[in-house]
């Protein structure tokens, strides 16, 4: 029979309260799991082996690193041992007497895996590789359905472990752009597959008031704008502006090369446009990830709405009926679909397809707001205190109108003074050389000169 569970004191629930105040719901959620570990873990001091659960991500832009990174966490604070890699890092050897491992990687170009770990998709892929019936596995695939080979480098993965003997632990799970919504209770039920965790000893590091981390998505660091200057003249062809961001010595580490990401709303010029197309009440309540908020807010803060998704044009033929919208989404025409969603925004649909979705059924359909990553353009050795960015303001002719983009106009308007939540995104493919008296040629053909702008401060 279990135990009658005594609630804690006031006192004590004053202290977690204050603790707590003022975190963002998916940190709490993330807690929540963290403190129900602890929960779970018995007052035994014996120690015992504890088999190994292997986590293994292949990242381009940093979401698969994050995910693999917060699951890792997860099963570490129930006292699984959890080995953390990237498949970069990754010997097939490694994988032989492993009996569980999730792979969390993305997909890029066409259909390619990550750069950094193409090496390890030659080697599984070679007739040398080893038999793995001894392992249990799992397949998380981030992509955009957009694109022709929607998670082309996960359903390579998991068919090429497969062909080895490995075992699937649980289905496979395509994530879109809305993975931020669909990845946790597919993780959660993976976790579901481990074998409990027999009891261990764990040493818990109890973060002081000193304790610091890196910035993360989930938990930017506000950057306070120094200067917003334009770098053309009103008869360029397009605006380019220079932006210099302020932030406390030793909160933001960086080098030239890295990319700087960016939490940011959605700018009035996008929002009015679409809330005006909707012909619906801007303070209408909707339901998004279990909050209740404004229509408003939810298309300000919340929804990406100058970048289409799949998902929304499926809703749209289905409630709609337009052949031309169900002809796009044909397999044989993932070419003019590909096409067709960069060439257009919700704007421009909402207006063709007028109160086919209302706006539960639209919230529904459009993906999270995706952060932006912008080429770092100075050096830490120049500005300790400071990092730089040279935006270029997307401005495009779409039919009848110019369409914005969302996060250049918004950094457009920042006025010096104001603050942009902000993180680091490492990139250790793109490095000067350690050799300093090396001579060396730099072609910006899709990055321009922002970064370049940071290796010559360097």
């Amino acid at each position: 029979m279990n135990a009658i569970v005594q609630p804690p004191g006031a006192a004590v629930l004053e202290r977690v309260d204050q603790a707590l105040l003022g975190l963002p719901v998916d940190n709490l959620i993330w807690l929540s799991g963290y403190v129900y570990g602890l929960a779970r873990q018995p007052p035994q001091t014996t120690a015992v082996a504890l088999r190994t659960v292997a986590i293994y991500y292949g990242s381009q832009t940093g979401n698969a690193r994050r995910l693999a990174e917060g699951t890792a966490a997860r099963l570490k604070a129930e006292g699984q041992n959890v080995r953390l890699s990237s498949l970069a890092d990754l010997r097939l050897r490694d994988l032989r007497g492993l009996e569980a491992a999730l792979f969390v990687v993305s997909t890029q170009g066409d259909g390619e895996p990550p750069e950094d770990c193409r090496s390890f998709f030659e080697a599984l892929d070679a007739e040398s590789a080893p038999q793995l019936s001894q392992l249990r596995y799992a397949v998380l695939a981030l992509g955009d359905s957009s694109y022709p080979h929607y998670c082309a480098a996960g359903r390579r993965l998991d068919a090429r472990l497969a062909a080895l003997g490995a075992q699937p632990a649980h289905e496979r799970l395509e994530a879109d752009l809305d993975f931020a919504r669909t990845a946790p209770p597919w993780l959660a039920q993976w976790q579901s597959t481990l074998a409990p965790v027999e009891s261990a000893p764990q040493v818990l590091a109890v973060p002081t008031a000193a304790t610091t981390s890196a910035p993360t998505p989930e938990q930017p660091l506000a950057l306070e704008l120094l200067s917003n200057l334009p770098l053309t003249t009103s008869a360029a062809l397009r605006e380019v502006r220079h932006l210099e961001l302020a932030f406390e010595p030793g909160q933001l580490g960086y080098q030239p090369g890295d990319a700087l990401g960016l939490r940011f709303a959605n700018p009035p010029e996008l929002v009015e446009p679409v809330l005006q197309a909707l012909a619906i009440d801007a303070q209408q309540p909707v339901q998004l990830d279990g909050d209740t908020l404004t229509l408003q807010q939810a298309l300000a803060e919340r929804l990406e709405i100058s970048r289409l998704g799949r998902p929304l044009l499926q809703q749209l033929a289905q409630h709609s009926g337009d052949a031309r919208l169900q002809s796009l989404l044909q397999p044989a025409n993932s070419g003019d679909l590909q096409r067709y969603l960069r060439g257009h925004q919700l704007l421009d649909l909402l207006q063709a397809w007028p109160g086919v979705l209302d706006a539960q059924r639209l919230v529904d359909s459009l993906p999270p707001l995706q952060q932006r990553l912008y080429s770092i353009a100075s050096s830490p050795i120049r500005h300790a205190d400071e990092v730089h960015l040279t935006v270029a303001l997307r401005r495009d002719q779409q039919a009848e109108r110019l369409a914005l983009g969302a996060c250049s106009t918004a950094l457009a308007q920042l006025q010096p003074g104001q603050q942009i939540g902000a993180w680091v995104q490492p990139n250790e493919r793109f490095r000067l050389p350690s050799d300093p008296s090396r001579d060396i040629i730099m072609i910006g053909p899709g990055t321009g000169v922002a970064p370049y702008r940071g290796f010559l401060a360097e």
